[in-house]
């Protein structure tokens, strides 16, 4: 609970940081200006280039200038990496069943990538709520 927390955390820094500029609409077939948005955004990460990769060439256009958007299509990718990798970690399980080492390592490993997946799943979903209170308060409702 304490690691979503701190990714729950983590993700509202983001989207609040000034480091990320907030721009209008880019318009139809200016790609710069959106891979640049996730760019300087991506700088901002562990991983910067793993970040920008990831995100600028197939996601930089859904994504714009938006933080909320950028916020959101990044839990995506990294729950999408995390189903993956634990779908490998499972095949690998059912290959070296017959060590008796082996599967007890790769079922530690599998669990923790679930458990990574559920907390993901968990964070979007907890973003997506607080944007519809948001946007609740901001029309004057509860």
């Amino acid at each position: 609970m304490l690691r979503l927390l701190t990714l729950s955390l983590a993700l509202i820094a983001l989207i609040n940081s000034s480091n990320i500029p907030i721009t209008t609409a880019t318009p139809p077939g200016i790609n710069q200006n959106d891979k640049k948005f996730v760019q300087t955004a991506c700088n901002s990460t562990p991983y910067p280039t793993m970040c920008y990769y990831s995100l600028s060439s197939a996601y930089s256009s859904t994504i714009k200038s938006d933080p909320i958007k950028l916020c959101l299509t990044s839990l995506n990718v990294n729950l999408k990496s995390a189903k993956s990798a634990s779908s490998i970690v499972s095949s690998l399980l059912k290959k070296v069943a017959f060590s008796p080492e082996v599967p007890n390592i790769l079922k530690g490993c599998l669990k923790e990538m679930k458990d990574t997946a559920d907390e993901l799943k968990q964070v979007f979903a907890e973003i997506i709520r607080a944007l519809i209170q948001g946007r609740k308060n901001l029309k004057g409702g509860d």
